[in-house]
């Protein structure tokens, strides 16, 4: 099943994306297969391989690595990564997360892994081959201004706190803060910065409990606090559509700068976390068909 993004013109009108990805429930399918597949594979041997996609037409190719956000140094991924990079001998690599300062070096590669997981690695590889790293993702003030286009503010302030703080508090992220610490001086300025506008009454944390029993159906409790972490594959729920969304704005802005990419250089590598892989797969296809000589 393939759902075909929307966007929105400056009159607030939705036009057809050009690019074809498949609904996140799909993609969980894929993922379940994988998984059996992965569990197979380890069982036998130790060890399993991490999906990527290789497209190829004349001189244009890509190669899209499906992450798995660790910092094991001895996860199987990061010796596979080394391996496709140094076989695939990108021209140009784009990377998940914000961007990296081009200035940020690692003592090792397991330094790499450690700080910043397989972005920190790609970074390495890219270095030593003399060539650019960008971030493939929007920034979070672009990922805001897509999102107010189709979802109501409190949805877009809830699901940002539930998946950008809270969960990352009650795993013990912000040592040393009270919740309502960690709320005032690392939320309310994160979430202004990326442009979501709130007033004062807004920022407080009485509003969230608000806005979190009005949607979720039950009092706000960090002991019982609602997880998000793959919403988007399973939930048919307001926070499991926010998150899709989120996933699809983001896709959308890889495409196109694969796409850009593809129009100067040849040999284009990707490392974005596996459920990504699957949702873009129609859009590489098609993009590849296009620029492809």
């Amino acid at each position: 099943m393939l759902a075909a993004t929307l966007s929105c013109t400056k009159s607030g009108q939705k036009v057809q994306s050009p690019y074809s990805v498949r609904d996140y429930r799909t993609v969980k399918l894929f993922l379940d297969t994988l998984n059996v597949k992965i569990r197979d594979e380890y069982d036998s041997t130790g060890s399993y391989s991490v999906p990527y996609i290789l497209l190829g037409n004349g001189k244009k190719q890509v190669l899209f690595f499906g992450a798995t956000h660790v910092r094991d140094v001895n996860h199987t991924q990061f010796r596979q990564l080394r391996s496709l990079f140094n076989t695939f001998h990108p021209d140009i690599a784009f990377h998940e997360g914000g961007p990296i300062p081009e200035d940020r070096h690692y003592a090792s590669v397991d330094s790499a892994i450690l700080l910043n997981g397989e972005t920190g690695v790609l970074k390495v590889l890219c270095d030593s081959s003399g060539i650019p790293m960008l971030s493939g993702d929007l920034n979070e003030r672009e990922e805001m201004s897509a999102l107010k286009k189709t979802i109501p503010k409190d949805q877009i302030y809830l699901y940002m706190a539930v998946e950008r703080f809270l969960n990352g508090y009650k795993d013990g992220y912000y040592p040393g803060m009270s919740l309502e610490e960690g709320w005032k001086h690392e939320l309310i300025p994160y979430i202004q910065d990326a442009g979501l506008e709130l007033t004062k009454e807004e920022e407080s944390f009485d509003t969230l409990k608000s806005i979190y029993r009005r949607y979720l159906g039950k009092s706000f409790s960090l002991d019982s606090l609602v997880k998000v972490y793959e919403f988007y594959l399973t939930d048919d729920g307001m926070l499991g559509d926010v998150g899709r969304k989120t996933k699809i704005v983001r896709d959308e802005a890889l495409l196109s700068s694969i796409e850009q990419a593809l129009v100067l250089h040849d040999r284009v590598f990707v490392v974005f976390g596996m459920s990504h892989l699957y949702a873009v797969e129609p859009a590489l296809n098609e993009i590849i068909q296009r620029t492809g000589r």
